[in-house]
């Protein structure tokens, strides 16, 4: 049950940050895609499933959901730093993610201040980096907890991301491509998982691409293809990438969910607003 109340938290955070930034409309064009998915309600990976994707998908939406906002407080920074500390310690990925969170927050922020006008005093331009600094503190304690309490744990047949950055991770990155990336395609397109979802997703996406021009779209789609960065250096270092992509891509795919949905969202947005003008 307690996985399974996720399921709901996802929708609720996914509503709230395309409401902000597509409308209510579109937000709940948004969020009925995202019901309509087998996989994110009842998948391996899934709410039913009994793993930590969906929850990791919720923390790490919501704190960028917080961190995104045009100027967050700095109770949204405390806030967004609770949840990336709980996505750092709910799955060994969750750790990367708020990384790749703070990456986003910061992209934002440094956006967002191009388009503002220039302040008399120069550290008042510091100020909107506060809540991203004050949520990067509480991301790195909780990061500090996970190492200290994972050091005397011998590691297991696993992702291998201690192997990140090591000469293990190049060549093969490319060399690996024809093996990988029929299974990676393949699994778009799995009717049980995802129905014609990721048959009509690119459609939509390219069809409202114009409703990507807020500053906010670039640092969504740097956290929506996080998951997956993390997911291929994993089978770029990992003995058996075949059997991960079976049992990991799909559930990746999950822990990117929110801000892709946002995306979605406004490019919804764009093309109803193109078909009222036309």
């Amino acid at each position: 049950p307690l996985y399974a109340a996720f399921f709901p938290a996802f929708l609720l955070v996914l509503f709230h940050g395309a409401r902000r930034w597509a409308g209510r409309r579109a937000a709940g064009w948004a969020v009925l895609a995202a019901g309509a998915v087998p996989f994110l309600a009842a998948g391996e990976g899934g709410a039913a499933g009994g793993y930590s994707d969906v929850a990791l998908s919720c923390f790490y939406g919501a704190a960028l959901v917080l961190l995104l906002r045009a100027r967050p407080r700095l109770g949204d920074g405390i806030t967004a730093g609770l949840l990336l500390a709980a996505a750092a310690l709910s799955k060994k990925e969750g750790a990367i993610l708020a990384g790749f969170a703070i990456a986003a927050a910061l992209w934002s922020t440094l956006r967002g201040l191009r388009l503002r006008r220039p302040v008399r005093f120069p550290l008042q331009r510091l100020r909107p980096f506060v809540p991203v600094a004050v949520a990067a503190v509480f991301a790195l304690a909780a990061l500090l907890l996970f190492f200290s309490w994972r050091a005397p744990i011998p590691n297991r047949f696993d992702e291998g991301y201690e192997k990140f950055g090591t000469a293990a991770l190049w060549p093969a990155a490319i060399t690996r491509l024809p093996i990988l990336l029929p299974p990676v395609f393949s699994s778009f397109f799995n009717w049980s998982h995802w129905t014609t979802f990721w048959w009509a997703a690119p459609v939509v996406l390219v069809a409202g691409r114009r409703g990507f021009r807020r500053r906010v779209a670039p640092p969504l789609t740097l956290a929506w293809l996080a998951p997956l960065i993390i997911a291929w250096g994993a089978y770029t270092v990992h003995t058996s990438p075949l059997y991960m992509v079976t049992v990991t891509w799909d559930r990746m795919l999950i822990q990117g969910g929110i801000p892709f949905f946002l995306l979605l969202a406004m490019a919804l947005r764009r093309i109803t607003a193109d078909a009222r003008a036309g």
